[in-house]
Formats: structure tokens, C-alpha cells, sequence
């Protein structure tokens, strides 16, 4: 990311993503590189991704849910053969324990991603076309992303959190980041675009993952 993107960002709180939501961050950049693949807003790719990633996710569960029905003599011979000789003088540590454990770590960290990728998927529309100039709508929903995750107020808000006509943080930001990575377009229509998907919920779901308190089960993937 280069100075002047990030300095287009840091009024919607760009710094609080990184601080609060470490893991989305990489991913914002990808989105907000112009030579990335997200911002073709190609639905296919998103799509196949997504599906990927809930293979993962469902590959991670079944191991965890596969350790943990082991039959206790199984369990104990996994366990002393995973213990070197030198280490067994004060006993038999449980490792099977000990990596259901480290998977089940694993999982704020998965449905952080898990939902991430359901927008990158969404950022194109249900019916998966690609709107005029897909890297200006898809640069601008990944500002709104990141003004809702970064400030917690709905994109269409001045600074002061009151409805207004006048300049927006979230426009302004669209602007400069447009100047930063060299998109040539205008900004109401990929702004508006991004407010549409806001008043369909997406807004909703940002909040909730910015204060951890909505996230989807594994179990429901």
C-alpha cells in the first residue's frame, strides 16, 4: 500500500482496522491493488474462492471432530508415539489434546475470513454481472468496508454522524483513493453502488465484525 492510498484511508479509520481486525488487512490491500484480481470484480473467481475456503473451513472441523472420537487406546498409542524417549520422565503429554485445541484457536480467525470472502463474492451483484468500470466499484465498496469496519457510522454520515448532503468522509476518501491508485472514473455511481449494499445489510454484518459480536457458525457452513 503506498503512502498516498494510505493516506486516503486514515480519515475512516483506517489505523482502527489494522488495530482492531489484523486479519482483514491483507486482504484490503489486495482489494485496493490495481493490478489485483479483485478489482476486475470477476464473480467467478469470488465465487470459486468462497467455495474454496468453506471446503477448508469443513476440512478443519471434520479433523477436529475426528481427533476427538479417537478410541482412548488409539488416542494414548498416538500419544506416546508422538512423545520422544528423553521427554516421557514426567509423563505422557496429551498431544491429541493439544492440537483439537490449536484447530478450535483457529476458528475466530476462519470466520473472520469466511466473512470477507462472502463480500468479496457479493461485490458484484446476485445476478454476478460486472457494472461499468468494475475496478471503480470495486475499489469504492472496499472504502465502504473499511469506513464502517475503521469509524463504526453508516457511509452516508458527515463527520459529526449527522445525515447530510454535503461531502461525505466516505466520499472524499472514494476520491483521493480513485487519485491514489490512478482510476479515472467519477465516484457517484460506484458511491451510490456501495450504499445499496449497505441498506442491504452488508452494513449490518460490518458492525456486528467490528465489535465481534455476529459471527457465522462452522457448523452452519
Amino acid at each position: 500500500m503506498t503512502p498516498e492510498l494510505e493516506s486516503a484511508l486514515l480519515p475512516i479509520g483506517w489505523l482502527e482496522v489494522k488495530r482492531r481486525l489484523p486479519l482483514l488487512v491483507p486482504h484490503f490491500h489486495e482489494r485496493l491493488t490495481p493490478t489485483g484480481d479483485r478489482l476486475t470484480a470477476n464473480a467467478t473467481l469470488a465465487k470459486a474462492e468462497r467455495v474454496s475456503h468453506v471446503e477448508r473451513c469443513q476440512a478443519i472441523l471434520n479433523a477436529v471432530d475426528s481427533l476427538a472420537r479417537l478410541p482412548r487406546n488409539w488416542r494414548e498409542a498416538i500419544n506416546v508415539a508422538a512423545c520422544p524417549h528423553e521427554e516421557r520422565d514426567d509423563g505422557i503429554p496429551d498431544r491429541v489434546q493439544t492440537a483439537i485445541d490449536a484447530l478450535e484457536d483457529l476458528a475466530p480467525g476462519l470466520l473472520a475470513l469466511h466473512d470477507l470472502v462472502n463480500f468479496e463474492s457479493s461485490a458484484t451483484g446476485s445476478n454476478g454481472g460486472r457494472p461499468t468500470n468494475g475496478a471503480a466499484y470495486a475499489v469504492a465498496l472496499a472504502v465502504a468496508d473499511i469506513h464502517v469496519l475503521g469509524l463504526g457510522k453508516p457511509i452516508g454520515y458527515g463527520g459529526d454522524g449527522e445525515k447530510t448532503k454535503r461531502p461525505t468522509p466516505y466520499g472524499i476518501a472514494v476520491k483521493a483513493t480513485f487519485d491514489a491508485l490512478g482510476i479515472g472514473a467519477g465516484t457517484k455511481g460506484p458511491c451510490q453502488a456501495a450504499r445499496k449494499k449497505m441498506r442491504e445489510g452488508r452494513q449490518e454484518r460490518l458492525l456486528a465484525i467490528r465489535n465481534f459480536s455476529v459471527l457465522p457458525s462452522l457448523l452452519g457452513l
